[in-house]
């Protein structure tokens, strides 16, 4: 394979001017790295190269301007909507909402060389036929109106006052600049031939009207040369709407009428290709299948490797999951700052002020003191621990803080609880910074400045932390500069409106290792192996997505870019990427979950219908994969049962094991270790919403009193159940006041207005549903002559059984709910969520070794088998679930095959599965290990 940029770099090297005295401009960085390694590559001698720039340097070097800082350009934009004679203006705080916006809309008209007066005047006129009352009597004149006319009459303005700025300060942005050039051009020719006695334009596509006009000029006065990276499979096509700039550019109508079009070639519809086209379920399944495929490829150098994500955010995930044999790598599509992870450490640092600004609480000694939330999630974060290294301390904070369940805490308070004084340069970070959000940035700024000195270790994390230090102390002068932004909460806004946009680029060596870039980054370049993910419609392309305040019909109307023309240009990278591949695999995400999910791209039934029947020296192949893929070299988790785990496991085996941890080891036998076996559980939290732990306990424990309760109000199971119980003659309001008052006992906080509300709500109604539809079942049953009989309520139920070493194990477990209905026994157990019926059918033993899905089977039929261990008169009972959130569905029994319940047979099967179990739990030879679901493909 010959790629675009060697056949480039041999006809620079043939050209009778000499290196030196050329100029090569290409579309990106990125490009112009790769150009200077084919020219090495081809030269064996001491040269000197040509200027290599991109288009976007060439035009600023030349007019001897700069690129603006979008930060810096909003305040400047906003000082020129403040001078507006608008009555009415949005604040700081709703102007960086929408200032973005209205900045890629200067930046397109700039670039497509449209009249801002006309265009504005346009649009403004629209507004006004909008806002025209048609109806008798009714009126458009109110003040409101008139000012949200008048801003768009003061757009032209706006426009005027805002370039006349900048291009005085000779800082300016993108498109400002094309819009100059293209002015200017016809003045600046001279000056670039004294310069550059050749100018080579190569790989352009999609040319804006600025630099169709500048390219053109340039070519007519002979000085400019241009390479185009095309293909006759989509150039030639007139509906094949990834040629549809290259047909429509005037530049190469001019050129191919010159007859010095260089080069159409003909690859996709003749070279080989083998495409594989893969549907996963998910995001981070995508990354694994990607991961997957890259090493597939790993035959060749790592090289000849590219992974092109159409879905520029999911680069982490990638990272995370990044397979062991992949040992180099280049990145250059830069890390979304706010995706880093200590971006969720700064951001916990602003609500924390932010909410103090809106809510100041102040301790004794009078220091601003934080939401105990907020803390509870700073300490826990894994930078705290780069800050305060001694996790004893950090535990005790944590732990005072729920036992004493404090809701607002000072920064003071916490050395008290340790004994101990924090650096200053963390202290600085929790003071009162009310109305001042430049010195808060500052402190950020430095806070960046010390941590990145302690973790000099880890170079990425040191690269991360940097720019976040320049990010806080660009925001510092800024907010020193304008005084727009005096409070947090507009400081905050502006702060999370440039995360959005700004990345970190991460270092790397570009020409080696395996390429991971976005679709933009691969103008020019080849590779021989190709992984593209998440091509999925609406993200590749990105269709109706348009982030403007231009109507369509206005954009059609001025000639500017619309969705449509966007998707022509993705269309035409996506082909052109697939020119000169030979190895090529198409990921897409087949869940439906928002944005881009379920529905393949339209490329892919392109490439399959249109593509396919012209070349037949295409393999093509689908599959569809789901579970986890485990890569090659990837590290398996595994804990060794070593003698004190073993020890620890005895112990557990004396005291007995429940239901509950036999599911944490079929669903992963790791999370048991970590949870069983050491103890490590999820902590307790200042409860301020009502968790669904506290729900279902409260629901339990005010059906086990009512249930205890005779007619004649004495106490212990019931002795006759029958309609008359007074459980089923309590109203609605009585049921509230029940659980309100198991609710106070909890030490809960407000439960008369937000989430504790509906919740509460949503408790009695549960209650409310149940005992309602549970008496009506009951009538029934005794209407018919049947008979029912509680037997016991949370019933503790326990059996030895012994495994092949001999060793003896207790399970034991408390079933809800142990009655007689219609002389069958019934062992049931209440669920305050949803229960599907179908997660209660198995048909052989081994299915409920199914992680997750088969959790509740396991259960029942855990209870079912301790209620005949216990009973040995007994020959069948029948396990089932109460869902009090869908009390109208009944009891939802058990059932194996066809069969409800469970007879001795069954029990008996169910006991040599359960010492299958046990034996691998208590084998000193087989590790703890994660669990991992094995690769499904169908082709």
């Amino acid at each position: 394979m010959q790629s675009f940029l060697r056949q480039f770099a041999r006809k620079l090297i043939e050209q009778d001017t000499a290196l030196p005295d050329m100029a090569v401009i290409m579309p990106s960085r990125r490009a112009a790295v790769f150009l200077k390694k084919e020219l090495s590559s081809l030269i064996d001698r001491p040269v000197f190269a040509p200027y290599i720039t991109t288009v976007e340097d060439f035009l600023l070097e030349n007019l001897g301007w700069e690129q603006e800082e979008n930060a810096a350009l909003i305040f400047k934009l906003y000082k020129h909507y403040s001078a507006l004679e608008i009555t009415q203006k949005d604040s700081f705080s709703e102007f960086v909402k929408w200032a973005s916006t209205l900045l890629g809309d200067f930046n397109e008209i700039d670039r497509h060389l449209v009249k801002a007066e006309d265009l504005f005047g346009y649009l403004a006129d629209a507004k006004r036929i909008e806002q025209w009352a048609l109806t008798p009597g009714e009126t458009s004149d109110t003040p409101m109106v008139r000012d949200y006319l008048k801003f768009w009459e003061s757009l032209p303005q706006l426009y005027n006052n805002f370039t006349t700025d900048l291009k005085e300060s000779q800082r300016v942005y993108q498109g400002l600049a094309y819009r100059e050039m293209a002015e200017c051009i016809g003045d600046r020719i001279p000056a670039l031939r004294e310069r550059y006695k050749r100018l080579y334009f190569a790989g352009f596509s999609a040319l804006n009207q600025a630099e169709e006009s500048i390219f053109l000029q340039l070519y007519e006065a002979g000085l400019a040369e241009f390479y185009w990276d095309i293909d006759e499979y989509y150039y030639q096509d007139e509906m094949h709407e990834a040629g549809k700039f290259l047909r429509e550019s005037k530049l190469l109508k001019r050129i191919k009428e010159d007859d010095r079009l260089n080069w159409v070639e003909n690859h996709l519809a003749r070279d080989p290709k083998k495409i594989t086209v893969k549907a996963v379920s998910g995001n981070t399944l995508q990354m694994i299948a990607a991961n997957a495929s890259i090493v597939e490829y790993l035959d060749d150098k790592l090289e000849d490797v590219a992974l092109v994500m159409a879905d520029e955010s999911l680069l982490q995930t990638f990272l995370n999951h990044l397979a062991e044999p992949v040992e180099r790598l280049n990145v250059t599509m830069g890390l979304p700052m706010r995706n880093a992870s200590i971006s969720g450490f700064f951001r916990i640092i602003w609500e924390m002020h932010t909410h103090f600004e809106t809510k100041p609480v102040k301790d004794r000694e009078g220091n601003p003191a934080f939401y105990h939330q907020k803390w509870n999630d700073l300490l826990g974060h894994p930078l705290w621990m780069r800050i305060h290294p001694d996790p004893q301390n950090i535990e005790v904070w944590r732990s005072r803080i729920r036992d004493q369940n404090k809701v607002f805490i000072a920064t003071e308070g916490l050395e008290r609880w340790t004994e101990e004084t924090l650096p200053e340069e963390v202290r600085a970070l929790f003071q009162d910074y009310r109305q001042q959000p430049r010195q808060f940035c500052t402190a950020m700024a430095r806070f960046c400045e010390w941590l990145k000195e302690r973790l000099e270790d880890q170079s990425f994390n040191v690269h991360v932390l940097f720019s976040f230090f320049k990010l806080f102390q660009q925001l510092a002068n800024l907010f020193a500069a304008h005084e727009v932004a005096t409070d947090l909460k507009t400081a905050y806004h502006f702060y999370r409106e440039l995360l959005a946009s700004e990345t970190i680029d991460l270092r790397g060596e570009p020409l080696s290792g395996l390429q991971v870039m976005g679709m933009l980054e691969t103008r020019t370049l080849d590779f021989r192996n190709l992984v593209l993910t998440s091509i999925n419609e609406d993200i590749l392309p990105k269709g109706r997505s348009q982030n403007s305040f231009i109507p369509y019909d206005v954009k059609l109307k001025y000639r500017l870019p619309t969705y449509l023309d966007k998707d022509a240009i993705f269309a035409y990278h996506f082909y052109r990427l697939l020119q000169r591949a030979e190895n090529i695999t198409l990921i897409y995400n087949t869940r439906n979950s928002g944005l881009g999910g379920g529905e393949p791209s339209r490329f892919i039934a392109q490439l399959e219908y249109e593509l396919l029947r012209i070349n037949p020296n295409i393999e093509w192949e689908r599959q569809t994969i789901s579970g986890r893929v485990h890569l090659e070299g990837q590290k398996e988790k595994r804990v060794e049962k070593t003698p004190a785990v073993m020890e620890r496991l005895n112990q557990m085996a004396s005291r007995g094991l429940s239901p509950t941890a036999l599911i944490d080891y079929v669903n992963n036998p790791l999370h048991f270790y970590h949870r069983r076996v050491l103890g490590v559980d999820d902590a307790d939290e200042v409860e301020e919403v009502i968790g669904y732990n506290t729900q279902g306990s409260v629901l339990h424990e005010i059906l086990q009193d009512y249930y205890s309760e005779n007619e004649d109000r004495e106490q212990g199971p019931v002795k006759y159940f029958t309609p008359e119980l007074p459980a089923f003659q309590r109203e609605e309001a009585h049921l509230r006041k029940e659980v309100v008052g198991r609710l106070r006992e909890l030490g809960l906080p407000e439960l008369n207005r937000g989430k504790n509300l509906l919740i509460r709500e949503a408790l009695t109604s549960m209650l409310r549903n149940f005992l309602s539809s549970e008496r009506k079942q009951l009538q029934s049953t005794l209407e018919k002559g049947g008979f029912v009989e509680i037997i016991a309520l949370e019933q503790e139920l326990e059996a030895q059984i012994t495994i092949a070493s001999g060793q003896q194990i207790k399970i034991r477990g408390i079933a809800d709910r142990i009655d007689r209905w219609n002389g069958e026994i019934r062992v049931t157990d209440y669920k305050s969520g949803g229960v599907d019926a179908r997660d209660l059918k198995f048909y052989a033993m081994e299915d409920l070794r199914q992680p997750e899905k088969k959790n509740k089977s396991l259960q029942l039929m855990t209870y079912a088998w301790l209620y005949l261990k216990n009973n040995e008169l007994a020959e069948r009972v029948l396990p089932s679930i109460i869902s009090l959130r869908n009390a109208k569905e009944g009891t939802l029994p058990l059932v194996f095959g066809k069969e409800e319940g469970v007879n001795r047979s069954l029990a008996e099967e169910f006991e040599t599965f359960l010492k299958g179990i046990l034996e691998e739990i208590f084998d000193p030879g087989i590790p703890f290990s994660e669990k991992i679901v094995p690769l499904s493909s169908d082709v």
